[in-house]
Parts: C-alpha cells; sequence; structure tokens
C-alpha cells in the first residue's frame, strides 16, 4: 500500500510541476470543490463545517486513509468516506482542501491527527495543494497536519493552546484562539479553533482566500443583470399536500428566499456561471408555478442574494453581499428590481472590513431596510448591521451597528407596523453560552428599544425571529442537543413580555438538525421549516413541521433525495399556500438546483 502511494504522489508531483508554469491557481470555473481529509475517529463539528459549504453551492468530497471512519464518541454515527486517500487521482481537481475537526485536543484522544500524520500520501496531499494554489483550512489538531506537510513555514495561524509549542518547530506565527478569536486568512490558508462557534464564518473566510485569486477593481456599474435560462423539474413528492419544483443551470444555483408579490412569487439566492462565479439569482414565477423571467445579477466577484421582500409596485428589494463593488472586501448589497425584471437602482452599504445583509423588510413608509453583520464599525468583532435606503434612488437614509464586544449576527428583520423592526440573530458578547439567541427591537430611526438573549446551552442560534398574533414572538433556530455537541431544531416562544412560555428541540440523535424559518396560521398553528438528516445519516433533507400554539408536533414531513438539501426562506400566499426557498443536490440539472415547494395543509 504505501509503495502504491508513493507512486501515485510521483505522478502527482510531476502534474503538479507542469500545472504551475502554466497556471498556478486552482479553475474555479466549474464551481468550488472541496476536499475533506478526515481523522480517525472524526469530529463531530465534522457536520457544521460541512454544512456551510454546502449552503454556499460549494461540492464536499470526503476522504480517509480507511473505507470507514470511527465516530467521535457515542454522539456520532460511523461514516464512510467517498474515497480513499490513496486513490485519489489527482490534486488539481480540487479548489479548497480541508482537514477536518477531530475529537477534542489531546484531552479526549492523545494524538488526535495521528493516522493522518503517519499516511505519507496524507501530507504529500497537502504539501501538493498549496504549492498548486489551492485553499487550505483546519482548526485546533490539524495544524499538526500542515505543519508536518511544511506548509506553515512564515505563516500566521490561529492555534489551540495546547498547539503553541509545536509552532517554532513549523516556523508558524500563532496566535492562540477561542470562541472570542474568528477565523484567520493568511492568503491561501485558513485557520480557527472553537469550530462548534465559528462554522459560518470559516466558509466565509474560505470563500474570501478564494477572492484573493482574482483581483479585481470593484465598481457599483461593474453589476449587471442578464437573462438567464434554467432548466426545470418537476419533483415527485410523495405527499399529497406538498408539490415542487427545481430550476438551474449545470453548475450551482441556490434558492436563499421568496416573496409573494402581486402577481406571483420572487426567488432570489445565487448562480454559478464559468466567468463571474457566483452572481445573484432572481426567478419571477406566476401564480401557477412557471417562470416569467430569470435573471442573475453581478459583477467580477461574488455576489449573493440572501433575502427579499416585495416593493409597492409589484417590483421586489433584494438584500445580500457583494465583493464586485463597495467600500470594504466584502459589503452589503441592496437592489430594486420591477415587476418586469428590470434593476431600478442597486447600492451597497459597509466600510472597509466585511459586512453583509441577510434579510430586508418593507418599512411602513415603503422604504427597504436590510439587517446583517458588519466588521466595519461597531464595538465588537462584529455586530448587527442595520440600513434604511430611500425607496426611490437607492440613497442611505440612515445605518445603525448593534453588539458588544464579541460576535453579534442579524439573520432575520421584520418591519413592524408600528414603523419599527424586529431583528433575530445571535451573540457571544452576552448570555449563557458561547452563542445565544439574540432579539433586538429597534425604533423606526434605528434606535434600540430593547434587547433580549436566551439560551440553554453552549451553542444556540436564531435563524429567525417572527412576531406573532398575540404581540409574542418565535424563535427558529438550532442548538445543542441536551448540552451536547449535536445541533437539534430549536423552537422557542416569548409572550409580549419577552418571557420564554415554552422551548422545544427536535432532532435525530447523533445528527445535526438545524431551523431557519416559520409562519404563524391562521388559526394559530405553526409552520417550521428546517433541515434533517433522517433517514440517511449526514445526508440533509428539508424538514417541515406543523405544530400547535403550545408546541406540540402535529405533524411532519420529510423532501429530498440521495444528496443534500437545504431550505432556508418561507412565505405564506393569500389563498393560504406555504411557499419555501430552497436548493437540492439529488434533482435537477447541476451539482445542485434552486427549489421551490408548495406546501397546501387542510
Amino acid at each position: 500500500m504505501k509503495r502504491r502511494c508513493w507512486i501515485t504522489v510521483l505522478l502527482i508531483g510531476l502534474l503538479t510541476s507542469m500545472i504551475v508554469i502554466a497556471q498556478d491557481v486552482p479553475d474555479l470555473s466549474q464551481g468550488i470543490q472541496v476536499l475533506s481529509l478526515l481523522a480517525d475517529p472524526y469530529g463531530a463539528n465534522t457536520y457544521l463545517i460541512k454544512d456551510q459549504f454546502e449552503r454556499l453551492g460549494w461540492t464536499v468530497t470526503f476522504a480517509a486513509i480507511g473505507e470507514s471512519v470511527s465516530p467521535c464518541s457515542n454522539l456520532c454515527s460511523a461514516f464512510l468516506p467517498d474515497i480513499r486517500i490513496e486513490d485519489i487521482p489527482s490534486i488539481a481537481a480540487y479548489d479548497v482542501v480541508v482537514v477536518m475537526p477531530t475529537p477534542g485536543t489531546f484531552y479526549q484522544k492523545p494524538d488526535p491527527v495521528g493516522d493522518l500524520r503517519a499516511n505519507e500520501c496524507a501530507v504529500s496531499l497537502i504539501a501538493d495543494a498549496y504549492h498548486q494554489g489551492l485553499r487550505l483550512y483546519t482548526g485546533c489538531s490539524g495544524i499538526l497536519v500542515f505543519g508536518d506537510a511544511g506548509v506553515l513555514e512564515g505563516a500566521s495561524v490561529i492555534s489551540h493552546r495546547n498547539m503553541l509549542r509545536y509552532c517554532p518547530d513549523f516556523g508558524a506565527v500563532c496566535t492562540s484562539g477561542s470562541h472570542r478569536v474568528r477565523p484567520m486568512i493568511d492568503n491561501q490558508l485558513v485557520t480557527a479553533t472553537n469550530q462548534r462557534v465559528w462554522p459560518i464564518e470559516i466558509a466565509a473566510a474560505l470563500a474570501r482566500s478564494l477572492d484573493l485569486l482574482v483581483p479585481i477593481t470593484p465598481s457599483i456599474n461593474s453589476i449587471v443583470a442578464r437573462d438567464l435560462a434554467l432548466e426545470e423539474t418537476s419533483l415527485d413528492i410523495p405527499y399529497s399536500t406538498i408539490s415542487g419544483r427545481t430550476a438551474g443551470t449545470p453548475l450551482a444555483d441556490i434558492g436563499r428566499d421568496v416573496c409573494v408579490v402581486s402577481d406571483g412569487r420572487v426567488l432570489v439566492g445565487m448562480t454559478y456561471s464559468p466567468q463571474d462565479r457566483e452572481d445573484v439569482l432572481v426567478i419571477k414565477y406566476s401564480e401557477a408555478g412557471e417562470i416569467v423571467w430569470a435573471r442573475a445579477i453581478g459583477g467580477p466577484g461574488r455576489d449573493f442574494a440572501e433575502g427579499v421582500c416585495a416593493s409597492d409596485d409589484g417590483g421586489v428589494y433584494i438584500a445580500g453581499y457583494t465583493t464586485s463593488a463597495g467600500q470594504g472586501v466584502e459589503d452589503a448589497l441592496l437592489i430594486r428590481m420591477d415587476a418586469s425584471g428590470e434593476v431600478v437602482w442597486k447600492t451597497t452599504a459597509g466600510g472597509a472590513d466585511y459586512d453583509a445583509a441577510f434579510d430586508v423588510c418593507l418599512a411602513a413608509d415603503g422604504a427597504p431596510v436590510l439587517c446583517g453583520l458588519t466588521n466595519s464599525s461597531g464595538k465588537g468583532l462584529s455586530d448587527i448591521y442595520t440600513v434604511k435606503a430611500d425607496a426611490q434612488t437607492g440613497t442611505i437614509l440612515w445605518e445603525t451597528t448593534t453588539g458588544g464586544p464579541l460576535i453579534e449576527r442579524g439573520h432575520s428583520i421584520v418591519c413592524l407596523a408600528d414603523g419599527s423592526f424586529l431583528i433575530g440573530g445571535g451573540t457571544n458578547s452576552r448570555g449563557a453560552g458561547n452563542l445565544d439567541m439574540h432579539l433586538v427591537h429597534l425604533g423606526a430611526e434605528g434606535e434600540q428599544l430593547w434587547i433580549k438573549t436566551v439560551g440553554d446551552s453552549v451553542y444556540d442560534i436564531a435563524n429567525a425571529a417572527i412576531p406573532l398574533a398575540d404581540n409574542g414572538f418565535l424563535l427558529v433556530g438550532h442548538g445543542d442537543h441536551e448540552f451536547s455537541e449535536i445541533m437539534a431544531l430549536t423552537v422557542r416562544r416569548m409572550d409580549c413580555e419577552r418571557n420564554t412560555l415554552w422551548m422545544t428541540q427536535l432532532g435525530v440523535n447523533k445528527e445535526h438538525d438545524y431551523g431557519f424559518d416559520g409562519v404563524e396560521l391562521e388559526d394559530g398553528r405553526l409552520v417550521i421549516v428546517g433541515v434533517t438528516a433522517e433517514p440517511v445519516p449526514g445526508e440533509n433533507d428539508i424538514w417541515i413541521l406543523v405544530m400547535d400554539g403550545s408546541g406540540n408536533l402535529l405533524e411532519d414531513f420529510t423532501v429530498g433525495g440521495p444528496e443534500p438539501e437545504w431550505p432556508r426562506g418561507i412565505c405564506l400566499s393569500p389563498d393560504g399556500t406555504l411557499i419555501i426557498a430552497g436548493q437540492t443536490g439529488s434533482y435537477g440539472a447541476g451539482s445542485y438546483d434552486a427549489m421551490m415547494l408548495e406546501v397546501k395543509l387542510p
């Protein structure tokens, strides 16, 4: 076996020398390909990071030394990798190489990555990836494998405190990591610790490292719209109450949010093109579910839509982020489109660092208000970022930050009838754990009215905050299941005084489950959309749950196939139909296709 490995490594090395002469950067034209190396046993946070890669539309391949990998503990299931490391034909097929988390760092296993360090194929593969310009990520004990591969010389990295003593031997400049230290980018290397706290930021840091491959000059005029040809597929779903369809190109397309407009509905997300990488995806559907028009909007950088809301004239406002325009490395992006799919205006908001918008709503005066996060201003590592723009011109009317000394994220915003705004997200500046659910109420001019932080375990985060008919609130997200490292879909109901009435966690033992959004029906039932790994471990399916007002589960549905599916936004049409936006890896034309589900409950 060792001899075969070295033959493979020799061939890879010869190919590498030829490739580097002609092209010293990965080929990103066909989407982002991630090779994830697993130590035996693997760590529980492996799925958390993998899930964030999938949600960006990246294709993930798992590799290990053996044909199976042991679970980290009784928390996890055994893992079957896609390929053995020694059988990988060429590293040139990938853009990112990751050494995935291990169980603890010396306190659960004496030598967490010992099998990778002792394997000549694994170490040589990482060295080859580095010399070919691929992006590399690891955390905690994975630093040892990177050091053995010789890729840390002169690099600035984040290291677990137990790893610091090895840094001089590897020639690295190490900073001790924690839940207070976000992932670090040093050109093609990305490192972090406390990976349960930072999975979203780890994926985002790798995306920004990939940005360095193709330097651009940001300009708002570079962001243009073009018609997009999509292949549609109707889904055969085994529930009479649910129908669905996909739309996509030969590469990756994902749906992030959906809203109802006067003559149909509009889905937004991302479409990947060989020329511009990620562009904003916008699809207008008729009330019958047929595509009216489809647009890709973007420039030479990454352009991504996260949220959408209807405007007063039948058009939409779209919120997301861009590297094609703006003042900083990444800016919040806001686009207004009319009913025919023409861009009325586009604008960015942010400073010199990383800023993004994740949701948008229509204020009482008809102006769009977005929320997200900023690393450019505020009190901490990142703050909730709220921006109001003029409806006619896109001019920024005001912007405000909300946060403490560490991290805050605003994931959803609701414009209330009294002119105020309700924001849901997460914080580790305050609360009970490393991350807690965060509910923020802002006044009409962005002034802070109150803040409520709730959490019962190490990790809790809200992906949506939903006002209820009784003037209370519903928080939908995920958190540690029974104080373990496994995430459970979490729903928390609060009264008008912000007291918790009930909290429920639902999920599959030994697998991560997530909650993303929800709505309240006229009869008081609650519909939650999320993700579950049942029945196939690690392969996520869309999970639709119907609860009564007390949090009791009435019925649930799973939608998916052999590959990962991810939902995000849900909205309610005037006739009571629930519309869900998401992405599918099991059906359609590309590696992922945008997916829209319609649910008609009795």
